[in-house]
Protein backbone atom coordinates (compact mmCIF):
# COMPACT_ATOMS: atom_id res chain seq x y z
CA UNK A 1 0.00 0.00 0.00
CA UNK A 2 1.33 3.14 -0.79
CA UNK A 3 1.70 6.08 1.56
CA UNK A 4 -0.55 9.00 0.71
CA UNK A 5 1.37 12.51 0.70
CA UNK A 6 -0.65 15.54 2.25
CA UNK A 7 0.49 18.70 0.31
CA UNK A 8 -0.30 22.29 1.45
CA UNK A 9 -3.15 23.50 0.21
CA UNK A 10 -2.03 26.52 -2.63
CA UNK A 11 -3.88 29.12 -0.08
CA UNK A 12 -1.24 28.69 2.51
CA UNK A 13 1.98 31.48 2.25
CA UNK A 14 5.08 29.70 1.52
CA UNK A 15 6.91 31.67 4.34
CA UNK A 16 3.86 30.61 6.88
CA UNK A 17 4.58 28.17 9.91
CA UNK A 18 1.63 26.11 8.43
CA UNK A 19 3.44 25.53 5.25
CA UNK A 20 7.25 24.81 7.01
CA UNK A 21 5.36 22.20 9.17
CA UNK A 22 4.06 20.45 5.88
CA UNK A 23 7.07 20.79 4.97
CA UNK A 24 8.13 19.12 8.26
CA UNK A 25 5.84 16.40 8.32
CA UNK A 26 7.25 15.23 4.72
CA UNK A 27 10.61 15.44 5.77
CA UNK A 28 10.78 13.89 9.57
CA UNK A 29 9.84 10.13 10.22
CA UNK A 30 8.61 11.46 13.88
CA UNK A 31 5.34 13.12 12.93
CA UNK A 32 5.34 14.19 17.03
CA UNK A 33 7.88 16.53 16.83
CA UNK A 34 6.77 18.16 13.59
CA UNK A 35 5.55 21.66 16.17
CA UNK A 36 7.79 21.69 18.16
CA UNK A 37 10.62 22.25 15.78
CA UNK A 38 7.91 24.02 13.39
CA UNK A 39 7.89 26.71 16.33
CA UNK A 40 11.89 26.51 16.90
CA UNK A 41 11.94 27.66 13.25
CA UNK A 42 9.97 30.55 14.06
CA UNK A 43 11.75 31.30 16.63
CA UNK A 44 15.28 31.45 15.11
CA UNK A 45 13.22 33.42 11.73
CA UNK A 46 13.04 30.38 9.72
CA UNK A 47 10.76 29.85 7.25
CA UNK A 48 10.68 27.19 4.14
CA UNK A 49 11.74 29.82 1.75
CA UNK A 50 14.38 30.56 3.89
CA UNK A 51 15.43 26.88 4.22
CA UNK A 52 14.89 26.48 0.46
CA UNK A 53 16.86 29.11 -0.59
CA UNK A 54 20.34 27.63 1.36
CA UNK A 55 20.99 30.61 3.13
CA UNK A 56 22.41 28.08 6.19
CA UNK A 57 24.13 25.00 5.89
CA UNK A 58 22.70 21.64 6.37
CA UNK A 59 25.30 21.81 10.14
CA UNK A 60 23.53 24.97 10.54
CA UNK A 61 19.90 24.01 10.14
CA UNK A 62 20.68 20.57 12.03
CA UNK A 63 22.03 22.47 15.10
CA UNK A 64 19.47 25.32 14.94
CA UNK A 65 16.52 23.10 14.69
CA UNK A 66 18.03 19.77 17.01
CA UNK A 67 18.24 17.54 13.85
CA UNK A 68 19.90 14.72 12.80
CA UNK A 69 22.11 15.68 10.12
CA UNK A 70 19.81 13.44 7.22
CA UNK A 71 16.71 15.24 8.50
CA UNK A 72 18.34 18.97 8.58
CA UNK A 73 19.35 17.36 4.45
CA UNK A 74 16.15 16.28 3.63
CA UNK A 75 14.04 19.44 4.85
CA UNK A 76 16.28 21.74 2.60
CA UNK A 77 15.13 18.85 0.11
CA UNK A 78 11.68 19.30 0.74
CA UNK A 79 11.50 22.82 1.44
CA UNK A 80 13.71 23.40 -2.21
CA UNK A 81 11.48 21.27 -4.01
CA UNK A 82 7.98 22.44 -2.50
CA UNK A 83 8.54 26.23 -2.85
CA UNK A 84 9.35 25.55 -6.26
CA UNK A 85 6.32 24.14 -7.25
CA UNK A 86 7.38 20.65 -7.44
CA UNK A 87 5.80 17.35 -5.56
CA UNK A 88 8.47 16.11 -2.74
CA UNK A 89 7.91 12.29 -3.74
Amino acid sequence: MAATIALPPATIALDSRDYLASCLKLALEDADLVDAIAEQAVSAGLNAVTISRGLLSVDSLKEQLFLTREEATKLMNVCTTMCNGGSPR
